[in-house]
């Protein structure tokens, strides 16, 4: 999984700021990546699967960019949503498949990355514009915030803790997504974030002292 198109999609998963045909860049990087690392379908039901994304990133791709979103969905806005399911659903098949453990490192990398960026952007600078297709914009509900921040923390925390240098800063890192969440003024985030905490404690302390008996 070694590829820019690889770490560029980790990056803007945690940092998602750029839409192309109101589509996320990420979905571009995923077949950019697919096709840099000459990706081999070795069996019918792979080939069946990323068929399936393929065929969901169209729909998607065109639906997306000529149906406005409404409140009151119509049948065409929930086949939109169906295929923009089942193509996480199938990303998420690829990575259960292909990932390894030397590839986390890596991949805790960028989205320590992009969190720090989601956070500086959040706080200080948003920001919007378009150019064409591609729209650039970071200007984002609390709730989409804190959502991109719990799925990005305990990556960026096993990246901190094992890089050389960072790992001296671990409390320090910790204490400045601490302040991140504690200002959101949500209650719900901040627990959770708590939660992550303790749990990851837990499995590195238990980790530990398995290593040391």
């Amino acid at each position: 999984m070694k590829s820019k198109a690889y770490n560029l999609f980790i990056f803007f998963i945690a940092f998602p700021c750029i839409d192309i045909f109101g589509l996320s860049i990420t979905l571009f990087l995923f077949f950019s990546h697919l096709i840099f690392t000459k990706y081999k379908f070795s069996n019918p039901f792979s080939s069946l699967i990323y068929s399936g994304i393929f065929i969901s990133a169209l729909i998607s791709l065109f639906s997306s960019y000529f149906i406005s979103e409404v409140d009151n969905p119509s049948i065409t806005n929930t086949l939109l949503l169906f295929a923009r399911l089942f193509y996480w659903l199938s990303v998420g098949l690829y990575f259960e498949k292909n990932f390894k453990v030397e590839y986390i490192y890596n991949t805790s990398k960028y989205f320590f990355y992009g969190l720090l960026f989601s956070i500086c952007t959040y706080y200080f600078f948003q920001f919007e514009f378009e150019l064409g297709p591609i729209k650039y914009s970071y200007i984002f509900r609390r709730n989409e915030f804190v959502f991109n921040f719990l799925c990005s923390f305990p990556f960026a925390y096993h990246f901190v803790t094992n890089q050389k240098t960072l790992r001296y800063f671990k409390f320090l890192f910790i204490i400045l997504c601490f302040l991140a969440m504690s200002f959101t003024d949500g209650r719900s985030g901040f627990i959770l974030f708590i939660f992550q905490i303790l749990v990851i404690y837990l499995i590195t302390n238990n980790f530990q002292k398995k290593k040391y008996i």
